[in-house]
Protein backbone atom coordinates (compact mmCIF):
# COMPACT_ATOMS: atom_id res chain seq x y z
CA UNK A 1 0.00 0.00 0.00
CA UNK A 2 2.75 2.47 0.98
CA UNK A 3 4.72 1.63 -2.16
CA UNK A 4 1.67 2.44 -4.28
CA UNK A 5 1.27 5.79 -2.51
CA UNK A 6 4.96 6.52 -3.12
CA UNK A 7 4.55 5.72 -6.82
CA UNK A 8 1.59 8.11 -7.07
CA UNK A 9 3.57 10.81 -5.22
CA UNK A 10 6.55 10.32 -7.53
CA UNK A 11 4.31 10.59 -10.58
CA UNK A 12 2.70 13.75 -9.19
CA UNK A 13 6.05 15.31 -8.35
CA UNK A 14 7.53 14.35 -11.72
CA UNK A 15 4.60 16.02 -13.48
CA UNK A 16 5.44 19.25 -11.64
CA UNK A 17 9.13 18.82 -12.51
CA UNK A 18 8.26 18.48 -16.20
CA UNK A 19 6.00 21.54 -15.93
CA UNK A 20 8.83 23.52 -14.30
CA UNK A 21 11.34 22.57 -16.99
CA UNK A 22 8.79 23.39 -19.70
CA UNK A 23 8.02 26.80 -18.18
CA UNK A 24 11.70 27.63 -17.81
CA UNK A 25 12.43 26.45 -21.35
CA UNK A 26 9.82 28.89 -22.61
CA UNK A 27 11.55 31.76 -20.83
CA UNK A 28 9.29 32.40 -17.85
CA UNK A 29 10.95 34.57 -15.22
CA UNK A 30 9.14 33.18 -12.16
CA UNK A 31 11.68 32.08 -9.55
CA UNK A 32 9.33 29.51 -8.07
CA UNK A 33 9.88 27.14 -11.02
CA UNK A 34 13.55 26.90 -10.05
CA UNK A 35 12.45 26.16 -6.49
CA UNK A 36 10.29 23.33 -7.84
CA UNK A 37 13.41 21.64 -9.22
CA UNK A 38 15.28 22.02 -5.91
CA UNK A 39 12.28 20.62 -4.02
CA UNK A 40 12.04 17.64 -6.35
CA UNK A 41 15.74 16.85 -5.92
CA UNK A 42 15.70 16.77 -2.11
CA UNK A 43 12.20 15.48 -1.38
CA UNK A 44 10.99 13.35 -4.32
CA UNK A 45 14.21 11.73 -5.56
CA UNK A 46 14.58 9.97 -2.15
CA UNK A 47 11.22 8.26 -2.78
CA UNK A 48 12.54 7.02 -6.10
CA UNK A 49 15.59 5.63 -4.31
CA UNK A 50 13.34 3.96 -1.72
CA UNK A 51 11.57 2.00 -4.45
CA UNK A 52 14.68 1.24 -6.53
CA UNK A 53 17.42 0.69 -3.92
CA UNK A 54 15.41 0.38 -0.73
CA UNK A 55 15.34 2.44 2.44
CA UNK A 56 18.73 2.97 4.13
CA UNK A 57 19.36 1.19 7.44
CA UNK A 58 20.29 4.47 9.20
CA UNK A 59 22.55 2.69 11.69
CA UNK A 60 22.60 4.50 15.03
CA UNK A 61 20.14 7.17 13.90
CA UNK A 62 17.30 5.57 15.83
CA UNK A 63 14.76 8.31 15.27
CA UNK A 64 15.23 8.28 11.49
CA UNK A 65 14.99 4.50 11.45
CA UNK A 66 11.74 4.41 13.44
CA UNK A 67 10.10 7.08 11.31
CA UNK A 68 11.25 5.51 8.02
CA UNK A 69 9.54 2.25 8.99
CA UNK A 70 6.31 3.84 10.23
CA UNK A 71 3.49 3.45 7.64
CA UNK A 72 1.50 6.46 8.85
CA UNK A 73 4.51 8.77 8.79
CA UNK A 74 5.26 7.64 5.24
CA UNK A 75 1.66 8.11 4.15
CA UNK A 76 1.40 11.63 5.60
CA UNK A 77 4.79 12.53 4.11
CA UNK A 78 3.53 11.58 0.65
CA UNK A 79 0.35 13.60 1.14
CA UNK A 80 2.47 16.54 2.27
CA UNK A 81 4.64 16.30 -0.83
CA UNK A 82 1.51 16.40 -2.96
CA UNK A 83 0.46 19.65 -1.29
CA UNK A 84 3.83 21.45 -1.52
CA UNK A 85 3.95 22.01 -5.33
CA UNK A 86 0.34 23.16 -5.34
CA UNK A 87 1.12 25.83 -2.76
CA UNK A 88 4.22 26.84 -4.73
CA UNK A 89 2.16 27.16 -7.91
CA UNK A 90 -0.80 29.01 -6.40
CA UNK A 91 1.10 31.51 -4.25
CA UNK A 92 4.66 31.62 -5.61
CA UNK A 93 4.03 33.32 -8.95
CA UNK A 94 3.87 37.10 -9.12
CA UNK A 95 1.12 38.59 -11.30
CA UNK A 96 3.75 40.53 -13.19
CA UNK A 97 7.47 39.89 -13.04
CA UNK A 98 9.47 43.10 -13.31
CA UNK A 99 12.98 43.02 -14.75
CA UNK A 100 15.34 45.95 -15.11
CA UNK A 101 16.35 46.76 -18.65
CA UNK A 102 19.72 45.41 -19.73
CA UNK A 103 20.92 48.94 -20.46
CA UNK A 104 20.47 49.94 -16.83
CA UNK A 105 23.88 50.50 -15.31
CA UNK A 106 24.27 49.53 -11.65
CA UNK A 107 25.73 52.07 -9.25
CA UNK A 108 29.52 51.98 -9.04
CA UNK A 109 29.40 51.92 -5.23
CA UNK A 110 27.22 48.78 -5.30
CA UNK A 111 29.65 47.06 -7.67
CA UNK A 112 32.58 48.00 -5.42
CA UNK A 113 30.83 46.63 -2.33
CA UNK A 114 29.99 43.37 -4.09
CA UNK A 115 33.58 42.98 -5.25
CA UNK A 116 34.84 43.50 -1.70
CA UNK A 117 32.39 40.88 -0.45
CA UNK A 118 33.56 38.54 -3.21
CA UNK A 119 37.18 38.58 -2.02
CA UNK A 120 36.33 38.78 1.70
CA UNK A 121 36.83 35.04 2.51
CA UNK A 122 40.48 35.14 1.43
CA UNK A 123 41.17 38.30 3.44
CA UNK A 124 39.39 37.05 6.57
CA UNK A 125 41.03 33.59 6.42
CA UNK A 126 44.46 35.25 6.63
CA UNK A 127 43.59 36.46 10.14
CA UNK A 128 42.64 32.98 11.39
CA UNK A 129 44.55 31.72 14.46
CA UNK A 130 45.65 28.81 12.26
CA UNK A 131 45.53 29.93 8.61
CA UNK A 132 47.62 26.90 7.62
CA UNK A 133 44.54 24.72 8.11
CA UNK A 134 43.06 26.23 4.96
CA UNK A 135 45.94 25.06 2.78
CA UNK A 136 44.40 21.58 2.51
CA UNK A 137 40.80 21.21 1.43
CA UNK A 138 38.53 20.30 4.32
CA UNK A 139 41.34 20.32 6.87
CA UNK A 140 39.61 22.91 9.01
CA UNK A 141 36.60 20.60 9.35
CA UNK A 142 38.61 17.48 10.07
CA UNK A 143 40.80 19.24 12.67
CA UNK A 144 38.14 21.28 14.48
CA UNK A 145 38.38 19.33 17.72
CA UNK A 146 42.13 19.95 17.93
CA UNK A 147 41.90 23.70 17.25
CA UNK A 148 38.84 25.09 19.11
CA UNK A 149 39.90 28.72 18.59
CA UNK A 150 40.17 28.10 14.83
CA UNK A 151 36.74 26.45 14.88
CA UNK A 152 35.12 29.58 16.28
CA UNK A 153 36.92 31.81 13.78
CA UNK A 154 35.92 29.48 10.94
CA UNK A 155 32.28 30.46 11.48
CA UNK A 156 33.19 33.93 10.25
CA UNK A 157 35.10 32.50 7.29
CA UNK A 158 32.17 30.24 6.38
CA UNK A 159 29.81 33.19 6.50
CA UNK A 160 32.12 35.16 4.20
CA UNK A 161 32.19 32.27 1.70
CA UNK A 162 28.38 32.28 1.50
CA UNK A 163 28.33 36.02 1.00
CA UNK A 164 31.12 35.77 -1.59
CA UNK A 165 29.20 33.28 -3.72
CA UNK A 166 26.03 35.38 -3.45
CA UNK A 167 28.01 38.46 -4.50
CA UNK A 168 29.31 36.68 -7.62
CA UNK A 169 25.78 35.67 -8.59
CA UNK A 170 24.55 39.24 -8.18
CA UNK A 171 27.50 40.65 -10.11
CA UNK A 172 26.62 38.37 -13.02
CA UNK A 173 22.99 39.47 -12.87
CA UNK A 174 24.00 43.13 -12.83
CA UNK A 175 26.22 42.94 -15.91
CA UNK A 176 24.59 44.86 -18.82
CA UNK A 177 25.76 42.14 -21.19
CA UNK A 178 26.44 38.53 -20.38
CA UNK A 179 28.54 36.37 -22.70
CA UNK A 180 29.48 32.70 -22.54
CA UNK A 181 32.74 33.53 -20.80
CA UNK A 182 31.51 36.34 -18.52
CA UNK A 183 31.68 34.08 -15.46
CA UNK A 184 35.32 33.07 -16.07
CA UNK A 185 36.90 36.06 -14.23
CA UNK A 186 34.90 35.11 -11.15
CA UNK A 187 35.97 31.44 -11.14
CA UNK A 188 39.13 31.95 -9.02
CA UNK A 189 37.08 33.61 -6.27
CA UNK A 190 34.37 30.94 -6.47
CA UNK A 191 37.06 28.26 -6.25
CA UNK A 192 38.60 29.92 -3.18
CA UNK A 193 35.18 30.31 -1.53
CA UNK A 194 34.41 26.62 -2.05
CA UNK A 195 37.90 25.62 -0.88
CA UNK A 196 37.82 27.74 2.28
CA UNK A 197 34.28 26.65 3.18
CA UNK A 198 35.03 22.95 2.89
CA UNK A 199 31.41 21.91 2.37
CA UNK A 200 29.32 21.03 -0.65
CA UNK A 201 26.53 23.54 -0.10
CA UNK A 202 28.68 26.44 -1.31
CA UNK A 203 29.58 24.58 -4.50
CA UNK A 204 25.91 23.88 -5.20
CA UNK A 205 25.02 27.51 -4.49
CA UNK A 206 27.63 28.68 -7.00
CA UNK A 207 26.28 26.42 -9.75
CA UNK A 208 22.67 27.40 -9.12
CA UNK A 209 23.42 31.14 -9.16
CA UNK A 210 25.49 30.94 -12.35
CA UNK A 211 22.76 29.03 -14.19
CA UNK A 212 20.11 31.37 -12.80
CA UNK A 213 22.01 34.48 -13.91
CA UNK A 214 22.40 33.19 -17.47
CA UNK A 215 18.76 32.14 -17.55
CA UNK A 216 17.44 35.48 -16.31
CA UNK A 217 19.55 37.28 -18.93
CA UNK A 218 17.97 35.10 -21.63
CA UNK A 219 21.20 33.29 -22.57
CA UNK A 220 19.99 29.74 -21.97
CA UNK A 221 16.57 28.57 -23.08
CA UNK A 222 15.01 25.38 -24.36
CA UNK A 223 17.53 22.59 -24.88
CA UNK A 224 20.34 24.83 -23.66
CA UNK A 225 18.62 25.13 -20.30
CA UNK A 226 18.04 21.39 -20.10
CA UNK A 227 21.69 20.81 -20.95
CA UNK A 228 22.76 23.32 -18.27
CA UNK A 229 20.62 21.55 -15.67
CA UNK A 230 22.01 18.13 -16.59
CA UNK A 231 25.57 19.47 -16.50
CA UNK A 232 24.94 21.08 -13.11
CA UNK A 233 23.57 17.85 -11.63
CA UNK A 234 26.56 15.94 -13.02
CA UNK A 235 29.01 18.43 -11.52
CA UNK A 236 27.20 18.26 -8.18
CA UNK A 237 27.37 14.47 -8.18
CA UNK A 238 31.04 14.49 -9.13
CA UNK A 239 31.95 17.05 -6.48
CA UNK A 240 29.94 15.17 -3.87
CA UNK A 241 31.80 11.97 -4.67
CA UNK A 242 35.11 13.82 -4.32
CA UNK A 243 33.98 15.32 -1.00
CA UNK A 244 32.87 11.98 0.41
CA UNK A 245 36.09 10.23 -0.56
CA UNK A 246 38.28 13.05 0.78
CA UNK A 247 36.52 13.86 4.05
CA UNK A 248 34.04 11.17 4.97
CA UNK A 249 34.81 7.66 3.84
CA UNK A 250 38.54 7.68 4.63
CA UNK A 251 38.14 9.50 7.94
CA UNK A 252 35.25 7.34 9.14
CA UNK A 253 36.58 4.11 7.62
CA UNK A 254 33.48 3.61 5.47
CA UNK A 255 33.87 0.94 2.80
CA UNK A 256 30.58 -0.94 3.02
CA UNK A 257 28.09 -0.12 0.25
CA UNK A 258 25.19 0.08 2.72
CA UNK A 259 27.02 2.71 4.78
CA UNK A 260 27.86 4.67 1.64
CA UNK A 261 24.22 4.60 0.58
CA UNK A 262 23.12 5.70 4.05
CA UNK A 263 25.54 8.64 4.00
CA UNK A 264 24.33 9.75 0.56
CA UNK A 265 20.70 9.60 1.67
CA UNK A 266 21.35 11.42 4.93
CA UNK A 267 23.38 14.11 3.16
CA UNK A 268 21.04 14.82 0.25
CA UNK A 269 17.61 13.62 1.32
CA UNK A 270 15.28 15.72 3.43
CA UNK A 271 12.57 13.08 3.44
CA UNK A 272 13.88 11.30 6.53
CA UNK A 273 13.90 14.52 8.59
CA UNK A 274 10.38 15.35 7.50
CA UNK A 275 9.12 11.82 8.26
CA UNK A 276 10.67 11.95 11.71
CA UNK A 277 9.03 15.31 12.44
CA UNK A 278 5.70 13.87 11.30
CA UNK A 279 6.29 10.80 13.48
CA UNK A 280 6.86 13.08 16.49
CA UNK A 281 3.49 14.73 15.78
CA UNK A 282 1.80 11.33 15.58
CA UNK A 283 3.50 9.91 18.69
CA UNK A 284 4.28 12.77 21.11
CA UNK A 285 4.61 10.32 24.00
CA UNK A 286 7.34 8.40 22.20
CA UNK A 287 9.25 11.25 20.55
CA UNK A 288 9.32 14.95 21.28
CA UNK A 289 11.46 17.38 19.28
CA UNK A 290 10.53 20.82 20.64
CA UNK A 291 9.52 21.56 24.22
CA UNK A 292 6.83 23.95 23.00
CA UNK A 293 5.48 25.39 19.74
CA UNK A 294 7.59 28.13 18.25
CA UNK A 295 10.68 27.29 20.29
CA UNK A 296 13.13 27.25 17.39
CA UNK A 297 11.46 30.35 15.89
CA UNK A 298 12.16 32.14 19.17
CA UNK A 299 15.84 31.45 18.62
CA UNK A 300 15.62 32.96 15.12
CA UNK A 301 14.01 36.11 16.51
CA UNK A 302 16.57 36.46 19.33
CA UNK A 303 19.70 35.13 17.61
CA UNK A 304 21.56 38.36 18.44
CA UNK A 305 21.14 37.88 22.21
CA UNK A 306 24.32 36.34 23.73
CA UNK A 307 23.75 33.04 25.47
CA UNK A 308 25.79 34.37 28.39
CA UNK A 309 22.98 36.87 29.01
CA UNK A 310 20.25 34.29 28.50
CA UNK A 311 21.43 30.80 29.55
CA UNK A 312 18.05 29.23 28.73
CA UNK A 313 17.94 30.74 25.26
CA UNK A 314 16.44 28.26 22.73
CA UNK A 315 18.64 26.47 20.21
CA UNK A 316 18.26 26.24 16.41
CA UNK A 317 15.87 23.54 15.27
CA UNK A 318 18.74 21.27 14.15
CA UNK A 319 19.93 20.94 17.77
CA UNK A 320 16.54 19.72 18.99
CA UNK A 321 16.12 17.47 15.99
CA UNK A 322 19.54 15.83 16.45
CA UNK A 323 18.85 15.09 20.12
CA UNK A 324 15.46 13.59 19.28
CA UNK A 325 17.07 11.52 16.52
CA UNK A 326 19.25 9.84 19.14
CA UNK A 327 16.24 9.62 21.49
CA UNK A 328 17.99 11.94 23.95
CA UNK A 329 16.80 15.00 25.92
CA UNK A 330 17.36 18.29 24.06
CA UNK A 331 21.00 19.35 24.28
CA UNK A 332 23.76 20.68 22.04
CA UNK A 333 25.89 17.70 21.02
CA UNK A 334 28.58 19.65 19.19
CA UNK A 335 27.09 18.91 15.78
CA UNK A 336 23.68 18.84 14.18
CA UNK A 337 21.79 17.19 11.35
CA UNK A 338 20.97 19.50 8.47
CA UNK A 339 17.25 20.28 8.49
CA UNK A 340 14.92 22.28 6.25
CA UNK A 341 12.10 24.74 6.83
CA UNK A 342 9.44 22.33 5.55
CA UNK A 343 9.76 20.01 8.55
CA UNK A 344 10.64 22.78 11.01
CA UNK A 345 7.32 24.45 10.18
CA UNK A 346 5.48 21.27 11.22
CA UNK A 347 7.32 21.11 14.54
CA UNK A 348 6.51 24.77 15.28
CA UNK A 349 2.94 25.03 13.98
CA UNK A 350 1.68 21.46 14.10
CA UNK A 351 -0.29 20.16 11.12
CA UNK A 352 -0.93 23.75 9.97
CA UNK A 353 2.80 23.83 9.29
CA UNK A 354 2.17 21.75 6.18
CA UNK A 355 0.63 24.88 4.67
CA UNK A 356 2.74 27.49 6.42
CA UNK A 357 6.04 25.84 5.39
CA UNK A 358 5.64 25.86 1.59
CA UNK A 359 3.55 29.08 1.71
CA UNK A 360 6.43 31.00 3.30
CA UNK A 361 8.88 29.83 0.62
CA UNK A 362 6.36 30.62 -2.13
CA UNK A 363 5.92 34.16 -0.81
CA UNK A 364 9.69 34.67 -0.78
CA UNK A 365 9.74 33.91 -4.50
CA UNK A 366 6.72 36.08 -5.19
CA UNK A 367 8.12 39.08 -3.35
CA UNK A 368 11.46 38.80 -5.12
CA UNK A 369 9.79 38.62 -8.53
CA UNK A 370 7.46 41.53 -7.80
CA UNK A 371 10.20 44.05 -7.00
CA UNK A 372 12.09 45.62 -9.87
CA UNK A 373 15.57 44.43 -8.97
CA UNK A 374 17.91 41.78 -10.35
CA UNK A 375 19.71 41.80 -7.03
CA UNK A 376 16.52 40.89 -5.17
CA UNK A 377 15.64 38.16 -7.67
CA UNK A 378 19.04 36.52 -7.14
CA UNK A 379 18.80 36.86 -3.37
CA UNK A 380 15.23 35.54 -3.38
CA UNK A 381 16.23 32.41 -5.27
CA UNK A 382 19.19 31.87 -2.96
CA UNK A 383 17.25 32.39 0.26
CA UNK A 384 14.21 30.37 -0.82
CA UNK A 385 16.43 27.51 -2.02
CA UNK A 386 18.40 27.52 1.24
CA UNK A 387 15.19 27.32 3.28
CA UNK A 388 14.48 24.05 1.45
CA UNK A 389 17.77 22.40 2.39
CA UNK A 390 19.19 23.99 5.57
CA UNK A 391 17.94 25.74 8.71
CA UNK A 392 17.85 29.52 8.99
CA UNK A 393 20.71 29.74 11.49
CA UNK A 394 23.08 28.50 8.77
CA UNK A 395 22.41 31.53 6.54
CA UNK A 396 20.91 34.14 8.86
CA UNK A 397 23.12 37.01 7.56
CA UNK A 398 22.02 36.35 3.96
CA UNK A 399 18.39 36.31 5.05
CA UNK A 400 18.86 39.62 6.88
CA UNK A 401 20.46 41.12 3.77
CA UNK A 402 17.50 39.91 1.72
CA UNK A 403 14.98 41.22 4.26
CA UNK A 404 16.66 44.62 4.50
CA UNK A 405 16.91 44.90 0.71
CA UNK A 406 13.24 44.01 0.24
CA UNK A 407 12.13 46.46 2.92
CA UNK A 408 14.25 49.25 1.47
CA UNK A 409 13.11 48.59 -2.10
CA UNK A 410 9.45 48.47 -1.08
CA UNK A 411 9.82 51.70 0.92
CA UNK A 412 11.45 53.51 -2.01
CA UNK A 413 8.72 52.36 -4.41
CA UNK A 414 6.01 53.43 -1.98
CA UNK A 415 7.55 56.89 -1.61
CA UNK A 416 7.81 57.20 -5.40
CA UNK A 417 4.14 56.29 -5.83
CA UNK A 418 3.12 58.85 -3.22
CA UNK A 419 5.10 61.57 -5.01
CA UNK A 420 3.46 60.69 -8.32
CA UNK A 421 -0.03 60.69 -6.80
CA UNK A 422 0.68 64.02 -5.07
CA UNK A 423 1.75 65.62 -8.35
CA UNK A 424 -1.36 64.34 -10.10
CA UNK A 425 -3.58 65.62 -7.30
CA UNK A 426 -2.25 69.20 -7.44
CA UNK A 427 -4.70 71.66 -9.10
CA UNK A 428 -3.68 73.20 -12.41
CA UNK A 429 -4.35 76.92 -12.99
CA UNK A 430 -6.81 77.46 -15.78
CA UNK A 431 -5.69 81.05 -16.43
CA UNK A 432 -2.26 82.43 -17.09
CA UNK A 433 -1.60 86.02 -16.15
CA UNK A 434 0.68 87.90 -18.50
Amino acid sequence: MIDLVKIITIAWGTAWLIAAIKQLSQGTKSTVWFIMIIWYTFFIVPLILDLSLGSPHYGGYKGLRIAANDPNANLIYCLYMCVVPLVFYLFGRAKKVHIEQSSTKPHKLLIAVLQILMISPVVVACFSPHPELYLKYGSIIAEMENFPEAEQFNKIVSLCTLVSVAAVGILLMLRPRLTVFSFVPYLPWLFLAVWLNGKRAVFIMALVLIVYAYYQKGKIKGLKLLGALILSVSLMAGFSNFYQNELRYEQMGITDSDDIYKNVRVDFGRDDRTKMTIYAELHPQTMKILDYRGQSLLFDLTFFVPRSMWPDKPWPYAVYFTSAMFMMPPDYLGFGMTTSWLEEAIANFGWFGMLIGPLFIALLCRIGDSLQSRLLKSLSLLVAGLFLVVHLAAFMPLFLIWFTSVFTSAFIRLRARKRVSTVKAQPVDRYITV
